[in-house]
């Protein structure tokens, strides 16, 4: 059972990782000149980009960094099976989860549908790790 939620755990994050990586995810809204008719231009960017970064959105690029840091921990864990390195995936993993939600702060307009999923994935991964921190620290108390 701890090998089936790692495995979907690790595709999961692949997932995550591949939206990441598609310049759709993070949102920039520029201001028009008020002579030039007003309004806003919406531009999207990879979560990996550095551009939103730059302009102080930097929700997105430290998500991408955690997730990148989570999908080692948890390679690493597979292998190695200690507990403190499933404690750290789920640190880990509610710092992106919270670092994914960022955008937020600045107002739905700067939310994207890829944004959405990327939280939502990040949402069930860290529900998975709950449960596979639950199960190995349980095999762990039987011993």
């Amino acid at each position: 059972m701890k090998r089936l939620m790692s495995i979907i755990t690790i595709a999961i994050l692949v997932a995550t990782i591949t939206l990441e990586a598609l310049p759709y995810g993070a949102v920039l809204n520029f201001a028009i000149a008020p002579d030039a008719g007003g309004g806003y231009i919406r531009e999207t960017f990879s979560y990996f980009s550095l551009t939103p970064f730059g302009y102080a959105s930097f929700g997105p690029l430290l998500t991408a960094v955690m997730s990148v840091v989570l999908l080692v921990l948890l390679i690493i864990w597979i292998f190695a099976n200690k507990a403190g390195l499933i404690t750290a995936s789920f640190v880990c993993c509610v710092i992106a989860f919270a670092t994914s939600l960022m955008p937020v702060l600045y107002g739905v307009e700067y939310l994207s549908v890829i944004g959405i999923i990327i939280s939502l994935l990040f949402a069930v991964d860290l529900i998975i790790i709950w449960n596979l921190r639950r199960l190995h620290n349980k095999g762990a108390d039987q011993k």
